[in-house]
């Protein structure tokens, strides 16, 4: 991210001026340029002269880099510049040595790479090869060659990383016109802006005719101060200098120039102010490394009317306008003859002006923003550093393409010194600039360690009423600064008892970020204090771990436990309950926590099972039976594999502990859907110093290290995410998702009608079914779902069929992955080895992406995207599998979240899917198994049929005793809760259909005899009057709900009889 640093802190300056001497392949006019460094050399003494010369340059040179080591050679020999040279270099040692060579008095440079000196009674010149000279200053180094055609001696020093700068072509010779002086080069490299000024003055006698060039000397202010005029020049001059390069410059050289030396990067930024000028002189300045042309770059408008802004308010004095009537943005300065009003320039309000514009149109498929090196000169401004500030946030938002530019542009310098700013309304931004730094580079946490940067975000944290966002962002700043980064946990743990209280903040995703701040603080860093950690912060991350309704905080509380330096087996114990989470994120995080305990050299002994000898202590017998739980009957495919692999590195845990033997093991994906989507390579862990250093932490193979981190922080290594297409009605998914909406409420209307219409209409409304398709899928139906236009079918194994019910094509299959076990499955009670069925079927978030969900007979449901498994939990742990009963009973409410499952238990669950948890438990108070199960989430009850025939209503809010209603005498097949109407339709095996009015609990309103043989399936339409119900002998029949026929369908008819030899299990 940062471009390695260097210095130049020694500069030779040679001068060969041989004052009062031309050199003899140069014919000078006159009158011609004669000034050098701005001194009249023949206005004084030969000698004098060329000491002020040296002395004015050095003086120069020193506006740039004060702190440097300047050494003059004033005509000098051969032996005298080696001496020197060697001297600096010497002294330099690994950095950067600049050569400055002035030739105006010596011939000019051979085509055999010679520059020109003198003997020592200055009757000769004297070549100097610039082969040795380079021997002489070494590397780094930098050379500056103002003579004519020196651009000759580049092919000389292509072969080495010097930098070159040379006043002109191979052919060509220095300007002499009597209006610039004789070291034009030179002056523009080290007196810009006034140099700029003079030629801009030259260029624009028409409108800038009536100034003198002695104007510009009337200017106030310093250079180094940007609130005066001239100080606001020079700013000008380096904003615009800096975008030139970096939108012409290819990024990579831009960085080697521009930011890695601050004196080379003065150099040249002047250095195109030199080409800018030299190039209307009939020269063409060259460089090694070669630049592209600059001269005509668009911003050189904007620098010609900030001069022409500044210089037209020098040339009339005018009277002193009285205080009240001055604009704010007026500087009131004296000088010799009058008092001058100067106004500040736009130039900056502008260029941020133009950027604004931009963000609203820009996008990482177009060019980068032309104004990103002016708004960082910005961030030196306090009137416009905020706006500045708050621009890059926004742009920032288009993602990693957007830091990246910005970090090459070279905004780190700026943004770690106003860490140090105390002003409060900086806050805000910066954190959420370094946050996006913090997400695209690790780099920078040696430079936060060093000015002590997590205090500012510590202190930030303590801010009254903090937005969720700001916290957000803090924590994940702190914890990105102890991400594998040892100095970092060491500076961040003395303060990290300030991160508690956020662990009960009410957004979840603080508390994510406390607990991952938590976890990194202490991750793979042995301490001596660690015990006491534990004391400390144990109790709060176990009470998340086990009760918060987030599935991605319990798991960050899972990883900051499992990430505790002494990797306690007694401690790890406490948290065992997290492997029968729902959330495969969770349980995943406890395998890999576990895979840290159990390979710990601490820890080995207890687990080594190599010599089939018991593990002894009870702890970790405890986890060692967990673990081997998890492998053998974890629902989710992706986490048993992670469990086999830990519990057979156990032999050999000592040995992984020096020697990783990743390539022994298979490469697995073992990311669950609903976690990591973007991971982070595999690390090694690293020896830290700890109390006992023969115990250091095992090297755990990649499958088994924690990707939470690295998928929570992929949020911020994100742009702002697009539009949402189900949102846009022009977007494909948008037309078919308000396609679905209108499809929906209007049959949702249509039905409602016919509900609150009179008895008489109702007796009228007829309802014909014809076959429209046949689908074969070569074995027994056990569960349907329709769909429209799709049919969702479960065969008698696990195999998932879906069918487009327009074209009757099956447009896709996958297993279901039911686990085989011992269930009962003969009159005589004998185990038998069988496949769980699957007895459950369902629709979640119907109207929209809708989701599959799979239950089996063994307690387990799945939840699948398209054919993607993405969740899969234990819903009836305690339910008995078997061919016989009901199996896993469940319904949904929508509008709640809330997933209700039973069966052959005592217990109805009611689960949370968005918390991925348990929230409800309610006890069936009978021993018959559960039937059925339909919801009304605006009466907040529950009906639930029963084997033994009972109809019992679950008050789902409260532990209130159910409602039973007991008039039936079989097996119910279905129950359904009219939705606000206080009403139930039930069905039982034996034929008869019920109504019942829940205010009168006494006996049911009606009674319809639906089928003389065994009704097997009842399902009622949920917004209009009508039912369905199937019997064993393959009738299906529909019903309104006054008990009035409407159709019946037989499956024996035709050609189906053939292809159908089953009884209707399920309707819908």
């Amino acid at each position: 991210m940062v471009t390695p640093r260097l210095k130049t802190m020694d500069v030779a300056l040679v001068l060969c001026l041989n004052i009062g001497t031309d050199p003899p392949d140069i014919v000078k006019p006159t009158p011609c340029a004669r000034k050098e460094c701005w001194v009249e050399p023949f206005s004084m003494p030969a000698q004098k002269a060329l000491e002020t010369i040296g002395k004015t340059l050095q003086s120069q040179y020193e506006r740039w880099q004060p702190r440097a080591r300047y050494r003059q050679s004033l005509d000098p020999t051969a032996e005298e510049i080696k001496q020197l040279c060697v001297s600096l270099r010497r002294h330099a040692k690994h950095d950067r040595v600049l050569f400055h060579y002035n030739g105006h008095g010596v011939p000019r440079p051979t085509s055999n790479g010679e520059i020109w000196v003198f003997n020592k009674s200055y009757t000769q010149y004297i070549p100097l090869l610039v082969y040795e000279l380079q021997v002489w200053v070494g590397t780094p180094s930098i050379y500056l060659f103002d003579c004519s055609a020196a651009g000759i001696l580049l092919q000389h020093f292509r072969s080495t990383d010097a930098i070159l700068l040379a006043a002109c072509g191979a052919n060509e010779v220095l300007p002499m016109h009597p209006s610039l002086c004789a070291d034009v080069f030179t002056s523009c490299l080290t007196t810009p802006i006034t140099v700029a000024l003079r030629w801009f003055l030259s260029q624009n006698e028409k409108s800038m005719g009536h100034l003198e060039p002695s104007v510009i000397d009337r200017i106030p202010g310093k250079l180094t101060d940007r609130k005066t005029p001239l100080g606001e020049l020079n700013w000008i001059f380096t904003a615009i200098t800096d975008t030139i390069a970096w939108n012409l410059f290819p990024p990579a050289l831009f960085q080697r120039l521009f930011r890695q030396d601050l004196l080379v990067a003065s150099l040249f930024r002047n250095f195109l102010l030199a080409e800018r000028i030299l190039k209307s002189q009939g020269c063409t300045p060259c460089s090694l490394p070669a630049l592209p042309p600059t001269s005509h770059h668009p911003l050189w408008r904007s620098w010609d009317l900030a001069a022409e802004t500044c210089l037209s308010q020098l040339h009339t004095p005018s009277p002193m306008a009285p205080p009240s009537t001055l604009p704010l943005n007026t500087v009131l300065t004296a000088s010799p003859s009058a008092d001058i009003t100067f106004h500040h320039s736009r130039f900056f309000a502008e260029q941020l002006t133009a950027f604004e514009v931009w963000l609203e149109f820009g996008s990482p498929a177009k060019p980068p923003p032309p104004q990103l090196p002016i708004i960082l000169q910005m961030l030196l401004n306090q009137a416009l550093r905020l706006r500045a500030l708050c621009l890059l946030t926004d742009f920032f938002e288009l993602g990693p393409y957007a830091v990246n530019l910005t970090l090459n542009v070279g905004i780190f310098p700026y943004v770690e010194k106003l860490l140090q700013s105390p002003a409060p309304e900086l806050r805000h931004v910066l954190v959420s600039i370094w946050c996006k730094i913090m997400a695209l580079d690790k780099s920078c946490q040696v430079d936060l360690v060093k000015v002590d940067g997590h205090l500012y975000f510590l202190h930030h944290l303590t801010t009254p009423l903090l937005p969720d966002a700001q916290k957000i962002q803090a924590l994940f700043v702190l914890s990105g600064l102890c991400d594998g980064f040892t100095l970092g946990q060491q500076a961040l743990l003395p303060h990290v008892g300030s991160v508690t209280p956020f662990l009960s903040d009410a957004n979840p995703m603080v508390r994510l970020w406390a607990c991952l701040t938590l976890g990194k603080s202490w991750e793979r860093f042995e301490l001596p204090s660690a015990a006491a950690l534990e004391r400390q912060f144990a109790p709060p991350l176990l009470h998340l771990a086990a009760s918060d309704p987030s599935p991605s905080v319990r798991a960050s509380a899972v990883f900051a436990l499992g990430a505790f330096p002494r990797q306690d087996v007694s401690l790890a114990l406490q948290f065992s309950w997290c492997l029968l989470d729902a959330s495969p994120l969770v349980r995943r995080e406890g395998i890999v926590a576990y895979a840290g305990v159990v390979l710990h050299p601490r820890n080995v002994a207890l687990f080594d099972m190599s010599d089939n000898s018991s593990v002894l202590d009870p702890s970790a017998a405890s986890i060692w039976s967990a673990l081997k739980q998890v492998q053998q009957n974890d629902p989710f495919p992706a986490l048993r594999p992670l469990v086999k692999i830990l519990l057979t590195r156990v032999p050999t845990a000592a040995l992984a502990s020096i020697i990783p033997r990743d390539n022994s093991l298979p490469n697995l994906e073992t990311t669950p859907p609903s976690a990591a989507s973007s991971v982070r390579p595999s690390q090694s862990l690293d020896s830290m110093s700890s109390v006992d250093n023969a115990l250091s932490a095992v090297v755990l193979p990649t499958q088994l290290q924690s990707k939470l981190y690295a998928w929570a922080s992929a949020e911020y290594n994100r742009g702002k995410p697009p539009p949402d297409e189900a949102t846009d009605p022009l977007s494909p998914e948008g037309q078919l998702h308000l396609h679905r909406r209108r499809k929906y409420a209007a049959i949702r209307a249509t039905a409602t009608h016919l509900a609150i219409q009179k008895d008489d209409d109702i007796r009228h409304y007829g309802l014909h079914l014809r076959q429209s398709a046949v689908f074969n899928s070569k074995s027994e139906m056990s569960s349907l779902m329709v769909f429209h236009p799709v049919l969702v079918v479960a065969d008698d194994k696990d195999q998932i069929a879906v069918w487009n019910v327009d074209s009757s094509d099956r447009v896709l299959q996958f297993s279901n992955q039911n686990p085989v076990g011992y269930v009962i499955v003969a009159v005589d009670r004998v185990p038998t080895l069988s496949r769980s069925r699957v007895t459950a079927l369902g629709w979640l978030n119907q109207e929209t992406q809708s989701l599959l969900y799979c239950g089996s007979d063994d307690g387990v449901v799945k939840v699948y995207e398209s054919s993607n498994m993405v969740l899969a939990f234990a819903a009836v742990p305690d339910l008995t599998p078997g061919t016989r009963g009901s199996g896993l009973v469940t319904t949904w409410q929508q509008q709640t979240g809330l997933f209700f499952a039973g069966g052959n238990c005592s217990t109805l669950r009611g689960w949370q899917l968005d918390h991925e948890m348990c929230t409800i438990a309610v006890p069936t108070q009978t021993d018959a198994c559960v039937t059925s199960l339909h919801s009304d989430d605006v009466m907040g009850c529950m009906a639930a049929g029963f084997g033994d025939g009972t109809v019992r209503l679950f008050d789902v809010r409260g532990a209130k005793s159910p409602m039973v209603l007991k008039e039936h005498s079989s097996w119910i097949v279905g129950t359904h809760l009219y939705r606000s109407k206080h009403e139930l339709l039930s069905g039982s095996v034996s034929g008869d259909v019920k109504l019942w009015d829940l205010r009168y609990q006494k006996a049911s309103v009606k009674t319809f005899e639906a089928h003389r043989s065994p009704m097997t399936a009842l399902a009622v339409h949920d917004f209009a009057p009508l039912y369905a119900t199937g019997s064993h002998n393959q009738f299906i029949k529909v019903f309104r709900q006054d008990g009035e026929q409407l159709a019946l369908i037989r499956y024996h008819e035709g050609f189906l009889g053939e292809v159908s030899r089953s009884s209707s299990r399920r309707l819908s």
